[in-house]
């Protein structure tokens, strides 16, 4: 929590939603403007998100970004033992993104969605 706390004013700072048109109708409309992308691979919107723009959030959000993925090798470690002794696993991010939710209409929550078949978990931080 405390490094959640000291990394906020950075990651706000950071906050430059995008437009993205996505090709599905899961979202009630063709467009999504709540998300600042730092990585993007292989989703319904591939080549309509500008990774530039969330340059600046990646580097706010680095440290916790690496805290995620050790938090979630853990996890999925524990779900899906090693078959041999000396095994070891690495993660891929496909996508990685600060929503914000606000209580305006179209900005209260995620519609509905499937993350994608290739996907085998994902992890959602809550930032205070």
């Amino acid at each position: 929590p405390r490094a959640l706390e000291a990394a906020f004013g950075s990651i706000a700072g950071a906050f430059s939603p995008q437009q993205v048109d996505y090709s599905n109708t899961a979202y009630g409309k063709d467009h999504w403007q709540l998300s600042c992308f730092m990585e993007y691979e292989g989703g319904v919107a591939l080549g309509k998100v500008d990774l530039r723009r969330g340059a600046l959030m990646r580097r706010a959000a680095e440290p916790t970004l690496a805290a995620c993925d050790a938090v979630f090798l853990r996890w999925y470690d524990s779900v899906h033992p090693y078959l041999r002794a000396k095994a070891s696993r690495s993660l891929v991010r496909l996508q990685s993104f600060v929503t914000r939710y606000r209580p305006h209409a179209d900005e209260t929550h995620l519609p509905r969605h499937i993350d994608g078949a290739g996907v085998d978990g994902s992890l959602v931080l809550g930032l205070p």
